[in-house]
C-alpha cells in the first residue's frame, strides 16, 4: 500500500499546452460572445430615439460589467421615456440660472448627453472607470427627474432634493445608494464628492454643447 501511495503522489500528470496563438483565439471567442451577450439585450423598446441610441451605443457594450445597476438603469429610463418629454430647465426653478433657450432641450434630450459627458469624463480621467460605470449612469440618468412636475403640482423650491428623492425608489438595497442620493442633491453646490464633482463636470460641458447646437 505504501509503494501504491509513492507512485500515486509521483505519478506525472498530463499537462496541456495552449500556444499563445490558441489563447489569443480564445480570447477573441469570448470577447466576441460578451459582445453578441450585450447586443442581445432589448433595444428599441421606448419611444423616444435619444434613449434607444443611447441604450444601443453606451449601454449594450457595457452590459458584462453593469451586473445589477442594469435594471435600474432601463427603469429609470422607462420614467425618462414616459415624463422626460417637458422642458429640461423650469422658468421657476431658482435651483439653477435659466436660460431660456434650453427650453428646447427636453428633460430626456438633456440627461443623455449628460450621461455621455459622464462617460467621456471617466474614461478621460478614472482608471479602471467601468467598476463605477453602472453607479455613475444611475446618477446621470437620475439627476434630474425631479424635473417633471407632478400633476396639480408646481416645481419644488430644492429641485435636486426631489430628485434625489425620486432617485431612491430606483436605487434600491445597491451598496452605493446613501452616496448616489448624496450626489444628485449637492451637484450644483460646490460639490465635494468625486461623483458630484463628475455629474457637475458633466451637465457643465452637456449645457455648453447643447448651446452650440442650438447657436447653429
Amino acid at each position: 500500500m505504501l509503494i501504491n501511495f509513492i507512485r500515486n503522489l509521483t505519478r506525472k500528470q498530463k499537462i496541456t499546452e495552449i500556444s499563445l496563438e490558441q489563447l489569443s483565439t480564445l480570447w477573441v471567442e469570448t470577447e466576441q460572445k460578451n459582445i453578441e451577450s450585450a447586443k442581445s439585450v432589448p433595444a428599441n423598446i421606448w419611444a423616444s430615439s435619444h434613449l434607444n441610441n443611447f441604450y444601443e451605443n453606451y449601454i449594450c457594450p457595457h452590459t458584462n460589467v453593469l451586473g445589477n445597476t442594469l435594471e435600474p438603469i432601463q427603469k429609470i429610463m422607462n420614467f425618462l421615456d414616459e415624463s422626460g418629454d417637458c422642458p429640461s430647465v423650469a422658468e421657476d426653478d431658482p435651483t439653477e440660472t435659466t436660460d431660456l433657450k434650453f427650453l428646447k432641450i427636453t428633460l430626456a434630450e438633456h440627461t443623455i448627453n449628460v450621461a455621455k459627458e459622464v462617460i467621456e469624463i471617466m474614461k478621460n480621467g478614472t482608471r479602471d472607470y467601468e467598476f463605477l460605470l453602472g453607479e455613475m449612469l444611475i446618477i446621470a440618468l437620475a439627476h434630474n427627474i425631479g424635473k417633471k412636475p407632478a400633476p396639480g403640482q408646481n416645481i419644488p423650491v430644492d429641485l435636486p432634493t426631489k430628485s434625489a428623492m425620486l432617485a431612491e425608489q430606483f436605487l434600491q438595497n445597491l451598496p452605493f445608494k446613501k452616496t448616489a442620493v448624496k450626489a444628485i442633491k449637492t451637484y450644483k453646490n460646490s460639490p465635494k464628492l468625486n461623483q458630484a464633482k463628475i455629474l457637475s463636470a458633466a451637465d457643465h460641458a452637456a449645457r455648453k454643447m447643447e448651446e452650440t447646437i442650438l447657436e447653429n
